[in-house]
């Protein structure tokens, strides 16, 4: 039977004995754990940066969809000003002498918007002239050839 020992903390062969770590290998382990508390900093940063992003960009296309139904809401109401001049059954204020000068103006607007555009000239129509006058010389030059 083994016999166990009384005394306490006495010399236990199995227990491995406790080294003492060198300096030199604490000093790598703090460099490292400075260098992996950085890069926790770094990930955060960018992390940080990543939600500014998506913020902007939910900012952005929330600023686009109001404009588009702010231009949505204009042309509505575009369309009943132009229900309102076409069937003057039931105007919604008198064509002739309008409430305000900014309807007034939106008439005139309105007036320069339907002109019609002028045309511009194109120039190919005048290549193409030059385009068929060449291929006629060529071809008499071409019929010239065979009469020789």
């Amino acid at each position: 039977m083994k016999q166990k020992s009384s005394i306490k903390g006495a010399f236990n062969p199995k227990k491995k004995k406790k080294r003492r770590t060198p300096t030199n290998q604490k000093k790598k382990r703090r460099k490292f754990r400075k260098k992996e508390i950085g890069e926790k900093r770094e990930r955060r940063g960018r992390k940080e940066e990543e939600k500014r992003r998506r913020r902007r960009r939910k900012k952005k296309e929330e600023e686009k969809r109001k404009k588009k139904e702010r231009k949505k809401k204009k042309k509505r109401n575009n369309k009943k000003y132009y229900n309102s001049r076409v069937n003057p059954t039931r105007p919604t204020y008198d064509p002739i002498r309008p409430s305000s000068p900014r309807k007034n103006n939106k008439n005139k607007n309105k007036k320069k918007r339907n002109k019609p555009k002028k045309k511009k000239r194109s120039r190919s129509n005048g290549l193409t002239q030059q385009k068929k006058k060449r291929k006629e010389k060529e071809e008499k030059e071409k019929e010239k050839r065979r009469k020789k």
